[in-house]
């Protein structure tokens, strides 16, 4: 499972692949699934899979795995996967949410600043993860 610095697992939507767009934009959404942003600079590493970065609707960039926004889950404690195949509705959108597997080592941002906390991830181990 990739995670964060934190040891938060990552999510997808099914929803926001099948679209190709970012659904999760209402309040009531982020307030449950918090967008993995990145400062400045873009991530990179040894996932499976292209990692990228895509511009949210508020102007911060999210960090994208094969092109699909990732999200840590507000109900989750580091080494826990709670949300896996939840399906939340917000403002009339239902989307579904799967934990990102990952067979390989962490990721790292060649030193791009993230500012706050939204990733960053310890590398170490078998789990894979973002190193911000």
């Amino acid at each position: 499972v990739l995670v964060n610095a934190d040891g938060d697992a990552l999510y997808t939507s099914d929803e926001e692949q099948a679209a190709g767009d970012i659904l999760c934009v209402s309040e009531g959404c982020l307030s449950f699934w918090e967008p993995l942003t990145i400062g400045s600079g873009m991530p990179t590493g040894d996932v499976t899979g292209e990692l990228g970065v895509v511009a949210r609707p508020d102007g911060t960039d999210q960090v994208t795995l094969d092109g699909d926004p990732l999200y840590m889950f507000a109900e989750d404690s580091p080494g826990q996967i709670t949300g896996d195949g939840l399906s939340d509705t917000f403002d009339g959108q239902t989307l579904t949410w799967r934990v990102v597997e990952s067979d390989t080592g962490g990721t790292d941002t060649g030193g791009a600043d993230t500012g706050g906390t939204d990733g960053g991830a310890d590398s170490g181990g078998t789990d894979g993860g973002f190193d911000y």
